[in-house]
């Protein structure tokens, strides 16, 4: 059934003022790509709320924020069931400013697609019900954003970002100007 237009509306208004939050009432801290002892991790340092001057620093495991479907990144149709990206996605890293993560993703024909997602964006996510083993029918379209900041800390899709005692530390962008010594 589809929805009516002023129901469409609000949607989408709410889906947009989600989307600027992660940009609103975050500070990009850091990117850890994956390993076999270290989970990829996005940290930042957000406000409790829009305005707040208390900051909280969390660390967010991405490994279930996302799936690859067919080479591309989105949110888990499935909440925190589907097994993680990162097994088919390779070589992962996020731009300067932290807003955007771009992968190198396999593709259902073992090909690689160079991928990006921004990850404060919402996104259309529609769900599929199985009739029968022969038919699956579209169930349930809404919008999913890949993180979302709850009371400061970064979540997404059922999984809560860890609280850090202490921010890390770290420089993006230039070099900063060194005053220079004279022997």
């Amino acid at each position: 059934m589809p929805l009516p237009g002023w129901a469409l509306l609000a949607v989408l208004d709410l889906a947009a003022a989600a989307a600027a939050q992660l940009r609103v009432q975050c500070s990009f801290v850091g990117f850890a790509d994956a390993s076999e002892s270290h989970p990829m991790a996005y940290t930042a340092k957000c406000s409790r709320s829009s305005g707040d001057p208390v900051e909280v620093c969390s660390q967010l495991n991405l490994e279930h924020c996302l799936s690859n479907h067919d080479g591309e990144l989105r949110p888990p149709t499935d909440g925190n069931k589907s097994p993680g990206f990162k097994g088919t996605c390779a070589s992962c890293h996020v731009d300067g400013e932290g807003w955007k993560l771009y992968c190198q993703c396999k593709r259902l024909n073992l090909s690689i697609n160079y991928t990006s997602v921004e990850l404060g964006k919402a996104y259309w996510v529609q769900t599929s019900l199985i009739v029968r083993a022969d038919k699956i029918r579209p169930d349930t379209t809404y919008t999913e954003n890949i993180i979302v900041v709850q009371d400061g800390l970064l979540t997404c899709s059922g999984t809560v970002g860890e609280e850090l005692s202490e921010c890390p530390v770290t420089r993006l962008g230039r070099p900063t100007d060194r005053a220079r010594f004279e022997a």
